[in-house]
């Protein structure tokens, strides 16, 4: 089973992936003269001015041909399947950043600076989905983060979605300096100053005389 692709339209921004088939093969049965001619069964994709967006899926009739693409056709020629169903994907890339975000409750002043080492990564995958992604979380900091740890961008996308570049990311944590506690100084009672001196003040002493 052969599928050619005579006409369709698509954005530039677009373009078609693997065409698949849900057979294969096709038995042909009838007098040797004519099967021996028949080399493929062809299915061909018609989609006119049809501006394709995302994928589609199609029954299309099956033709039996020659090897310069005529058509065979005979009475006595039976085929066991005359239809296949094509899956026409259609894929778009994009550039979308790549974000961390913080636990629930987690103090973000124990952290002084991140580094994510890809900023951004290249996606693929199909228009509908891929234009749903504005930006991809791959990391959540919270108490049991490290200094640094690895992802891997593909396991953070929906089904369907690829990495082109950028599939791996490492983030980078700086946390705050640790202040350590001071203990508490007791207060100490205030001691009341002397009175000062002069020290050019008089000091008048009265002297006891008894007399003998």
């Amino acid at each position: 089973v052969v599928v050619k692709k005579s006409s369709y339209s698509m954005s530039s921004k677009f373009y078609l992936g693997e065409i698949t088939t849900d057979i294969s093969t096709v038995k042909v049965e009838g007098p040797g003269t004519v099967v021996d001619r028949i080399a493929e069964a062809r299915a061909e994709i018609g989609l006119g001015s049809q501006l394709i967006e995302t994928s589609l899926t199609q029954r299309l009739e099956l033709t039996l041909v020659d090897a310069d693409g005529r058509t065979v056709d005979s009475p006595y020629v039976t085929a066991d399947k005359t239809s296949v169903t094509v899956d026409i994907p259609v894929f778009t890339d994009a550039v979308v950043p790549l974000k961390y975000s913080f636990a629930n409750g987690y103090d973000t002043s124990l952290v002084e600076k991140v580094e994510l080492s890809v900023p951004t990564v290249k996606i693929s995958g199909d228009p509908a989905a891929v234009l749903k992604i504005s930006e991809i979380v791959v990391f959540v900091i919270d108490e049991n983060i490290g200094t640094e740890t690895l992802a891997n961008v593909a396991d953070f996308l929906p089904a369907g979605i690829s990495v082109i570049e950028g599939s791996c990311v490492t983030m980078t944590v700086t946390f705050a300096p640790i202040v350590p506690d001071v203990p508490d100084v007791p207060d100490v009672p205030d001691v009341p100053d002397e009175p000062d001196v002069p020290e050019d003040a008089e000091v008048d002493a009265t002297e006891d005389v008894t007399n003998a």
